[in-house]
């Protein structure tokens, strides 16, 4: 069995071959510079600048609070809510806006609501379910009729 021993101190072993600290900062400075090589040109998120920004803004005694911001890269964001009363009990609502251009050019918006009946997104991008079919929409209006006849 071969052994080898390193002198971390001077940098080299006894062969006179790199030390190990030497060969992954090597590896370390090769990876970095390729990535940076890598880098797209254009690199829009990261030059983009803010163009407006809405601090948060919170009223404590109504717990309401909004906020906002838009880049000059054309995302932007705006959200607001308030305490509400839900029945007995109070609980958070929260709307807003997200607006964006996906990789293709197309500006997308989502707007939202989140309250009592959960999160609820709207936006062109999103899935649309397909329509219930009309024998299926018979189906139940006929289950619903059987089930107030038996009561």
């Amino acid at each position: 069995m071969r052994q080898m021993s390193f002198n971390l101190r001077k940098g080299e072993n006894q062969k006179g071959e790199r030390s190990f600290k030497e060969l992954i900062l090597t590896i370390y400075l090769a990876t970095f510079i390729a990535l940076a090589l890598a880098r797209p040109e254009g690199d829009r998120e990261r030059e983009a600048e803010l163009v407006r920004e809405t601090p948060l803004e919170i009223d404590v005694e109504s717990g309401a609070y909004k906020f906002g911001f838009e880049t000059s890269n054309g995302i932007s964001r705006d959200e607001s809510g308030r305490i509400v009363e839900v029945g007995e009990e109070k609980g958070q609502m929260s709307e807003g806006k997200v607006t964006y251009t996906a990789p293709d050019g197309t500006i997308v918006t989502l707007t939202y609501i989140a309250d009592e009946n959960g999160f609820v997104p709207a936006g062109d991008h999103l899935p649309v379910p397909p329509a219930v079919p009309d024998h299926i929409v018979q189906l139940l209006a006929d289950l619903a009729a059987a089930a107030t006849k038996k009561v």
